[in-house]
C-alpha cells in the first residue's frame, strides 16, 4: 500500500470525512479556478481521496462562497505579513529595513511576489508549490508566527492527527528543506 492510501485510511480511522479522489481533469480545473498549482504530494493525496472535514478545504465545492473563501485563505499569509510589516515586522534576509513604511512595503511586496505560492491544507497549515519537489515541508502560518509543522505532507498529517508526537519531528531547522522566503521568516 502506498503512503497516500495509508494516510487516507488513518485519517478515516480518526473520523476525517474523505470524499472520492479528484480526477486529473478535476485537479487541472481547480488549479485554473484558483490560479495555483498543487504540489506533487497534494496531487498524489487527492488522487486517493479528498479530505473534506471541518478545517480542510473542499476543492470540489464550486459554490461561489467556497471559491471566494479559499481564494482569501490562499492570499491570507501575505496579507497578514503585509499588515505586520506596516507595524514594523521585518526579516533580516530582506536587507536593511527602509525607514519609510511605504518603501518597506514596496520591498516586502517585491520579495513576497517571488515567494513560492502556498496552498492551504488544513486550517492555517500550508504547503508551498515547488515544481517537481517530492518532499516539501508544511508550514503553520499565522502572520509572522511561522513554524515547520511537518517535513512533508504525510509527516504533517501524521503529526496533525496524532499518529506521531511532536517529539518525533526533527528538532533543528536545518533538518527541513529550506523554502525561499517562507523559511527565512522562521
Amino acid at each position: 500500500m502506498n503512503k497516500y492510501k495509508s494516510i487516507v485510511l488513518k485519517l478515516k480511522e480518526k473520523g476525517v470525512d474523505v470524499d472520492a479522489a479528484l480526477s486529473a481533469a478535476e485537479i487541472e480545473y481547480v488549479e485554473a479556478i484558483y490560479g495555483i498549482k498543487f504540489p506533487l504530494e497534494l496531487r498524489r493525496l487527492f488522487s486517493v481521496g479528498l479530505p473534506i472535514s471541518r478545517g480542510f478545504y473542499n476543492w470540489r465545492d464550486m459554490s461561489e462562497s467556497n471559491i471566494h473563501w479559499i481564494k482569501e485563505v490562499i492570499l491570507m499569509p501575505v496579507q497578514e505579513l503585509t499588515d505586520e510589516v506596516r507595524e514594523g515586522v521585518w526579516c533580516n534576509s530582506w536587507g536593511e529595513r527602509p525607514i519609510d513604511t511605504e518603501e518597506a512595503l514596496r520591498v516586502f511586496g517585491g520579495r513576497s511576489k517571488e515567494a513560492p505560492c502556498l496552498v492551504p491544507i488544513f486550517m492555517h497549515r500550508y504547503i508551498p508549490f515547488i515544481p517537481n519537489s517530492k518532499k516539501t515541508p508544511v508550514f503553520s502560518i499565522m502572520g509572522s508566527d511561522i513554524i515547520y509543522y511537518g517535513t512533508d505532507l504525510v509527516n504533517y498529517l501524521e503529526h496533525e492527527f496524532g499518529f506521531i508526537r511532536r517529539e518525533d519531528l526533527p528538532k533543528w531547522i536545518s533538518q527541513y528543506k529550506h523554502i525561499d522566503f517562507w523559511s527565512d521568516l522562521l
